[in-house]
């Protein structure tokens, strides 16, 4: 393993356990730093969440986060089980790979938070924006819906290269609206 020194710290990422697959702690050594790291080692081991946006609790628990990553996504009168399974599909790809990053991934039907949305300005669907409830800011993908244009969103807004609009008003109270159940049994993991 490598062990030079002591105390060395090594750590063993989710997945897989092999002698060839460990990490070794070079950071500080204080009680506050390695529990930090486990932390963040820890979120990335855990599956991704995407989540509808029910209510105002999920958009509150954005205070914690750098950003909230919100897809709007048509409203099934306009779309199918199988058109929604594939844009969920996408957002957990694109989830699971800035897993310990400190953003949230939420989805929303169109219209379901027409406040919201008239706020952040979107008339065509599907949307995605970035917000940051304590920054007051947002910022919408432009160009088509699928993976690889939300991941470089995604990512460019991470790095903090993608250009935040300051919103012109507070952000809108979320209503509480009933958790989406596909219509069709295939796709019971949305």
């Amino acid at each position: 393993m490598g062990v030079t020194g002591f105390p060395t710290i090594v750590f063993f990422p989710g997945g897989k356990k092999d002698v060839a697959n460990f990490q070794t702690y070079n950071g500080p050594r204080e009680l506050e730093d390695l529990v930090q790291f486990a932390s963040t080692e820890a979120q990335k081991s855990q599956p991704a969440k995407i989540a509808q946006l029910l209510d105002q609790k999920q958009i509150d628990s954005c205070e914690n986060s750098s950003a909230c990553l919100i897809a709007f996504l048509p409203h099934i009168s306009e779309s199918s089980d199988d058109e929604r399974a594939k844009y969920v599909a996408a957002l957990k790809q694109v989830a699971e790979k800035n897993k310990g990053t400190n953003v949230q991934f939420f989805w929303s039907e169109a219209t379901e938070q027409t406040n919201l949305e008239e706020a952040l300005g979107l008339q065509d669907f599907p949307a995605f924006v970035g917000l940051s409830t304590r920054k007051k800011a947002y910022a919408s993908l432009l160009g088509a819906f699928n993976f690889n244009n939300v991941d470089s969103f995604t990512r460019n807004l991470i790095s903090g290269q993608e250009k935040l609009k300051i919103l012109r008003q507070e952000i809108p109270k979320i209503k509480t609206v009933k958790e989406w159940k596909p219509q069709n049994k295939k796709n019971t993991d949305l």
